[in-house]
């Protein structure tokens, strides 16, 4: 039987589309193990699932002190040790590399024990431990056609897995067909939610004409329910408001447009779908990562592209005004990024591991 073991760790833009992968494998009787950290999102996950995981304490070295690198690289050493006894008592046949300071010490035992080591890049510049791994690479897929810091010769462009249910949700044509009343606009700053969002984007959307109002359904983030609620009531505009939304098909299916951070998975989901976007980057990230992310759907036509201090200079009303006046328009964005969709792109990964 074949063994595949899976490197991903932290947050969710790593451990989901590993877990997509992971779920095909196991339909194709491959015997998985995991790497992951005992304080990332992995070890909530994974509780559920038939997937042994092996945790290692490791943590990232960027933008430390002193005292807290010298600390981070005696776990990454003993990290390298950990995995080193994990992979040699496993005997993987893959290592697949899906992101996360997980990767680094685990990627370096694997090519030290000479296995075949895979990286998947999920955003449009590579992170710090991919680009660290990928001189050790036996392979590296990507899930932008462009990537920063790899040199495109190595890569091959597959997409970033998602859940088939959003696979399978109907095209725009189809979704839109005799739609009439307002817009209905779907709101979200990841699923923890974005504090700048819940302040602004009210004040935004009670600068419109009545006319132009959308439906808005917000996902506020569970510790800023209250702000958006607050926010909301000053602005005299009326919302849909939840914590958390359970059921993304759901949503994307009622929605015409979208505001939303730009991480890799949901740039792969807008297009999977074909919904207009207005995509604000995650503004503190130091290689602007959700900024390149999003640059592949602005260069289709398929979004808007608002950084996050035009949000706060208040330029998001004219791009709504634009976009809620014509329905034509964002049956036309959410065509151009439906071309852009990759299927089935978990299998295809498989496949090629």
């Amino acid at each position: 039987m074949k063994k595949v073991l899976i490197l991903a760790a932290g947050t969710g833009g790593h451990i989901f589309p590993a877990l997509a992968i992971a779920k095909v494998l196991q339909q194709q009787s491959v015997e998985i193990a995991w790497i992951g950290t005992p304080q990332g999102l992995e070890s909530k996950l994974l509780a559920s699932e038939s997937i042994p995981l092996y945790k290692i304490s490791v943590q990232g070295l960027r933008g430390k002190g002193i005292k807290r690198c010298l600390f981070g690289s005696l776990q990454m050493i003993l990290a390298f040790f950990q995995s080193l006894g994990i992979i040699h008592r496993f005997k993987p046949d893959v290592v697949l590399a899906m992101g996360g300071f997980v990767c680094g010490p685990s990627g370096i035992a694997a090519w030290t024990l000479r296995k075949k080591l895979i990286l998947h890049e999920q955003n449009a510049v590579a992170g710090l431990t991919n680009k660290m791994l990928a001189p050790f690479a036996t392979k590296i897929l990507t899930g932008f056609p462009v990537v920063k810091g790899f040199l495109a010769s190595k890569c091959q462009y597959v997409g970033n897995p998602i859940r088939s249910s959003i696979e399978n949700v109907a095209a725009p044509e189809a979704r839109f067909q005799n739609r009439t009343g307002p817009i209905r606009l779907l709101i979200f700053g990841g699923s923890q939610g974005a504090t700048s969002f819940n302040q602004e984007i009210p004040k935004a959307i009670a600068q419109l004409p009545e006319v132009l109002r959308p439906e808005i359904w917000h996902q506020s983030g569970g510790q800023y329910y209250d702000q958006a609620v607050q926010a909301y009531q000053q602005a005299q505009v009326e919302a849909k408001i939840t914590p958390f939304i359970h059921d993304m098909v759901e949503a994307y299916t009622w929605a015409d447009l979208v505001i939303c951070r730009s991480g890799a998975s949901s740039v792969a989901e807008l297009s999977a779908i074909g919904l207009a976007a207005i995509l604000i980057p995650y503004p503190y990230h130091k290689d602007e990562q959700q900024k390149y992310n999003a640059e592949f759907l602005v260069e289709h036509h398929a979004a808007i592209l608002l950084m996050h201090q035009d949000l706060l200079e208040g330029q998001l009303v004219s791009v709504l005004s634009d976009l809620l006046s014509s329905r034509e328009k964002l049956l036309s964005m959410a065509k151009a990024g439906r071309m852009l969709r990759k299927a089935q792109v978990a299998e295809a990964i498989v496949r090629l591991i």
